[in-house]
């Protein structure tokens, strides 16, 4: 939120800051990479005081400007548009064939909203530029739990254990409200955990046409392999590396909050949030 003050009125208007990521992969050119960010504007609402005089009631009143309105639904949406276009010149004279988008997420209410509105933007880019696309909605905070039986599984004692990492699994995915279309999806665990549970992180899978995206076991070990990839980890991490470097620069963004306008072409190349 951002607020300001004054004698007798109160502004706040919320700000939604998308931190973008994308790593551009070739056999013969290796790994490339863009960053960006956006910082988007919600409802301005103003709260006024009148009637009454010192020690007398007041009355408070809200009135809300409409001029520039983005919410928690359609922020990333109206973020990653425009970042798929510089993502597309940037990599211009790179070959490839697929987009895969992932987005983060906090809760199925998220994922279903997403639904909405990103599958349009990847689509337009995709049919735009003749390439396909995927759209993946990661949840790291999924409360969903796996312990394996110890009898399974060597030197592990008698107690339940947390599943070994690279533990993937399609099932237990629930229906995100009743949605088949969001039903696809997988779990994946990253890093190893001996004490404490294990999250496994949930992947929905949203389809980009009529027809539900099946679940494909190659989409979950790539992303298992990202986990290993993030260049200030030796170990694996419950995150992938295109999320886990967003949720970095997001971060970061929070202590140079000043910095609303788009990274300088210098830094978008580079991995300055590290």
């Amino acid at each position: 939120m951002k607020d300001s003050f004054s004698e007798s009125k109160a502004t706040r208007t919320p700000t939604f800051v998308v931190a973008l990521v994308a790593f551009h992969f070739h056999p013969k050119s290796g790994w490339s990479h863009f960053c960006d960010h956006a910082v988007l504007r919600g409802k301005r609402q103003t709260f006024g005081t009148s009637g009454g005089s010192a020690g007398g009631d007041t009355e408070t009143t809200a009135t809300s400007a409409t001029d520039e309105h983005y919410d928690v639904a359609t922020s990333v949406a109206d973020a990653l548009r425009p970042f798929l276009v510089k993502m597309h010149v940037h990599f211009k004279d790179l070959e490839y064939t697929t987009v895969l988008c992932a987005r983060g997420s906090e809760s199925d209410g998220e994922i279903i909203k997403a639904q909405f509105h990103d599958p349009e933007v990847v689509s337009e880019f995709c049919k735009a530029h003749g390439k396909k696309g995927i759209l993946v909605a990661a949840q790291r905070g999924s409360k969903t739990r796996f312990f394996f039986d110890p009898s399974t599984m060597n030197g592990c004692g008698k107690d339940l254990v947390n599943p070994p990492r690279g533990f993937y699994t399609a099932d237990a995915v629930p229906l995100t409200d009743g949605n088949e279309e969001l039903s696809s999806g997988f779990y994946v665990v990253g890093a190893r955990c001996n004490l404490g549970h294990a999250k496994a992180t949930k992947y929905n899978v949203i389809s980009l046409g009529s027809s539900p995206v099946g679940v494909s076991k190659e989409i979950a070990s790539l992303f298992y392999t990202l986990c290993f990839l993030f260049p200030n980890k030796a170990d694996g991490l419950p995150y992938p590396l295109p999320l886990k470097a967003a949720n970095r620069y997001a971060n970061l963004f929070v202590l140079m909050s000043h910095l609303e306008k788009s990274l300088d072409d210098t830094l978008k190349p580079r991995l300055h949030y590290l």
